[in-house]
C-alpha cells in the first residue's frame, strides 16, 4: 500500500510517534511518506522562525522520506493562523501528489488540523483517510474552553471525524474523554500507539532490599503531570514506613527553579536527582537505574514512558488516569488521582514483592505496543478500509 502520513505537528514541537508509526508500517512492506508542513512560532523557535524553509524539502528521519515546509505562524491570530495552516498543507499535499502520485489512504495525525485537510484532500483525490487521535480533554480545552460548545473550530472537527472511514484513537477512554467537544458520531476502532521494544529491552534488577528504593519519574513539569502528589506520596511513604528512597526525575523543566523548591518544600532535596530535559538515551538510562516507576498523573491518553518502563521490567505505580491498556496485570498498580495515600501503600506493596515477573511484563508490552503488533493492525485495517472505500464508489 502507499501511505500518506499527515501529522498536525512535527519536531521541533513532537509529533515524533507519526514518524514511529510510519516505520512500524513500512516494516510491513508498505511504501510509506510524511508530508508535514510545521507551523513555527516566533516566540519559542525564533531563529528557526527567520529562516523558514517555506518551500517543500525532502529529507529521511529513520528511513522515511519526508516532504517538509515550514510556515511561520500568524502570532496572536488563532483562526488565521488555522486557516493558513490548512491552505498550504493542502497545497504541500498537491506537490506530494504531482511527485508520487495518489496514496492509497491518507493517514492523518490530530483531527485539529491535519484530519480536516486529510478530509479536504480526501474528496480532492477520491482516497479515504484515517484519523489517529493523541489529544485530551485537558490539552484541547486550554483551546476550545472547559465546555467547547461554542469554539468556532468544533464543526469543523466533527466534520472530519464523521466523514473518515476510520478514527483511531490511541486509548479507548479518548473517546468519551473529548466526546464533550466532539460527540461521538464517527466510526471508531483502539490501536495503540507502538514503542521501541527493542531499545526499551528488558533488564533484570538486582534486590532492592538492603539499599535504597529508587524511585522514578519521567514527564515534563506541568501541573496535570502530578508532581505534587508524587512527592507528598513518597514524603508519607518514607515517614510511614521508614524505608529509604532515592528519586530520578527527568523531563522538560524537571531541573528548573519551581522544581527544586518543590522537592525543597517535602524535604527530599538530599535524596532527589533532577536531570531536566533528556533524550531517550537518558529516558533509558533513567529506567534502567531505577526499581519503580512512580507517576502520579492527573490526565493522560496513552503515555508511552510507562509502557517504556513496563518494558524495560519494572513494576509501575500510577493513577486512573492511564488508559485501561496500559494497566498490565501483574506489573501496573493503580490508585486514584491526588489519592496521597492510597498511592503510598501501592508504593509499599511493589516494595514488598518478592519475585516481580519483569519478564512477563516486558512481554505483555511487545503485544501491545510493538512496531510489528501495531504495524500489522494497521496495515490489515487499512486494506480493509481501502476494498470499502473502492466497494462504496
Amino acid at each position: 500500500m502507499h501511505i500518506l502520513e499527515l501529522p498536525s505537528f512535527f519536531p521541533p514541537y513532537g509529533g515524533l510517534f507519526c514518524i514511529d508509526q510510519s516505520v512500524a508500517l513500512q516494516r510491513q512492506g508498505n511504501t510509506v511518506r510524511v508530508a508535514a508542513n510545521v507551523n513555527l512560532s516566533a516566540r519559542l523557535s525564533p531563529v528557526t522562525y527567520l529562516f523558514a524553509h517555506t518551500k517543500p524539502y525532502m529529507l529521511e528521519m529513520r528511513g522515511i522520506e519526508v516532504m517538509r515546509k515550514e510556515l511561520r505562524g500568524i502570532p496572536f491570530s488563532l483562526k488565521k493562523c488555522s486557516w493558513h495552516w490548512v491552505k498550504t498543507t493542502q497545497e504541500l499535499v498537491d506537490k506530494y501528489v504531482e511527485k508520487y502520485g495518489k496514496p492509497d489512504i491518507i493517514h492523518a495525525h490530530c483531527c485539529k488540523w491535519a484530519g480536516y485537510v486529510a478530509m479536504k484532500c480526501s474528496e480532492k483525490y477520491h482516497v479515504p483517510y484515517v484519523i489517529t487521535e493523541h489529544l485530551p480533554y485537558m490539552i484541547l480545552a486550554e483551546e476550545f474552553g472547559k465546555e467547547g460548545a461554542d469554539a468556532w473550530q468544533l464543526p469543523y472537527l466533527k466534520e472530519a471525524y464523521k466523514k473518515a472511514s476510520m478514527v483511531i484513537p490511541v486509548s479507548e477512554e479518548l473517546v468519551d474523554d473529548i466526546a464533550c467537544f466532539i460527540g461521538k458520531d464517527y466510526k471508531w476502532k483502539f490501536i495503540s500507539n507502538t514503542i521501541d521494544i527493542d531499545f526499551f529491552a528488558y533488564r533484570k534488577r538486582d534486590s532492592w532490599k538492603g539499599r535504597p528504593f529508587v524511585l522514578c519519574c519521567v514527564a515534563d513539569f506541568v501541573v496535570r503531570k502530578g508532581y505534587d502528589v508524587m512527592l507528598a506520596t513518597i514524603k508519607n511513604f518514607v515517614s510511614r514506613y521508614g524505608i529509604e528512597v532515592k528519586i530520578v526525575i527527568a523531563g522538560n523543566n524537571t531541573d528548573s527553579k519551581g522544581m527544586k523548591e518543590l522537592v525543597e518544600k517535602y524535604g527530599l532535596t538530599a535524596c532527589t536527582e533532577l536531570c531536566g530535559k533528556v533524550d531517550k538515551y537518558g529516558v533509558r538510562d533513567v529506567l534502567y537505574r531505577s526499581d519503580c516507576f512512580f507517576f502520579a498523573t492527573r490526565s493522560e491518553v496513552q503515555p508511552l514512558v510507562v509502557l517504556e518502563a513496563m518494558s524495560t521490567g519494572m513494576p509501575v505505580v500510577t493513577t486512573e488516569a492511564v488508559p485501561r491498556s496500559e494497566r498490565i496485570n501483574g506489573g501496573c498498580f493503580v490508585g486514584g488521582i491526588d489519592k496521597v495515600e492510597e498511592l503510598r501503600d501501592l508504593l509499599y506493596h511493589v516494595y514488598n514483592i518478592e519475585d516481580f515477573d519483569g519478564v512477563s511484563v516486558s512481554k505483555a508490552i511487545a503485544d501491545l505496543a510493538s512496531p510489528e503488533k501495531v504495524g500489522k493492525q494497521l496495515t490489515g485495517l487499512f486494506k480493509e478500509l481501502c476494498e470499502e472505500f473502492k466497494g462504496a464508489e
